[in-house]
Order: C-alpha cells, then sequence, then structure tokens
C-alpha cells in the first residue's frame, strides 16, 4: 500500500520541477501522454497503460475540471502502482485498495493544485473544491483528510 506521505514527497519533488500541481502539466513533463477517447467501456471515465506511458480518458470530459481528477487519478497510477492497467471506474463501492488509493493521490494533488493555482481570498473549503472539480459528496471526508494534512 502505498502512504500519502509517499506521494507527497514525489509530488513535491515534481513540484520543483514544474513550478505546477496541474496533473496535465505534471503529465506533459513525466512524458506521458494523455489521449481523449471514446472507446473506453461505458461508465468508465479514465484508463492507466504504463507501458505505453499514456493515460486515456473519456472523450465527454475533454474541457471539464473533473477531467483533472481522471488525470490525477490515473497519474498515480502510472506514478505509484507498478505494472497495473487500471480503468477508472465512477463506482466508487466496486473498487479495489488500489483504486483507493489513487483516490486519495488525486485529491491530495486536486487539493494543492487548488490551494497554489485557484483559491483567492475566498474562504477554501470542502464544498468549494469538491464543486469546482465536479466531485460528489462522497469525496467530503478525503478532501477534509488532505486538507488537514496540508494545512498542519
Amino acid at each position: 500500500m502505498i502512504s500519502l506521505k509517499s506521494v507527497i514527497y514525489d509530488l513535491e519533488d515534481i513540484f520543483s520541477l514544474t513550478g505546477s500541481y496541474d496533473p496535465f502539466e505534471i503529465a506533459h513533463h513525466l512524458d506521458i501522454e494523455i489521449v481523449y477517447t471514446t472507446k473506453l467501456p461505458i461508465g468508465y471515465h479514465g484508463l492507466a497503460v504504463p507501458e505505453l506511458n499514456t493515460i486515456f480518458i473519456a472523450s465527454f470530459l475533454n474541457g471539464s475540471n473533473y477531467s483533472y481528477f481522471v488525470c490525477a487519478h490515473e497519474l498515480i497510477h502510472i506514478t505509484e502502482h507498478d505494472g497495473i492497467n487500471s480503468f477508472y471506474n465512477a463506482n466508487r463501492y466496486s473498487r479495489s485498495k488500489m483504486e483507493y488509493e489513487a483516490d486519495n493521490g488525486a485529491i491530495f494533488l486536486l487539493c494543492k493544485y487548488y490551494l497554489y493555482h485557484v483559491a483567492s481570498d475566498e474562504s477554501v473549503n470542502i464544498c468549494t473544491i469538491a464543486s469546482y472539480f465536479g466531485l460528489n459528496e462522497e469525496f467530503y471526508p478525503d478532501i477534509e483528510k488532505c486538507l488537514r494534512f496540508i494545512i498542519n
């Protein structure tokens, strides 16, 4: 199991090189190709294929802020999980431990992205971050955990 601290260490290393917490910019910096496609199975939003160094994202997400979550989720798979091909399925209840880890890593990356690239003087809270990225209430505890970790 990967730890949040492991993801944080890797993420801060990448940030020092890229100056960004944007998962698309990080993927570009790591020479990971992002491909939007209509060929994913119904109900699936993303797929990481480490052997191809490619992340496939459902084309209907192109341009949406939710695509940042899918990209970040798949980026965690490619950088932290060796030898997997993983579909991102929107159904949280049917996912494995690796999916949970990828969700947590993605949430951490998106919290850092929001705080560094988006937040202004408005109050930052769980709802504003979830709303910005199109995440539902099921992610609130994960966002809260990451925000507490970042702030402390």
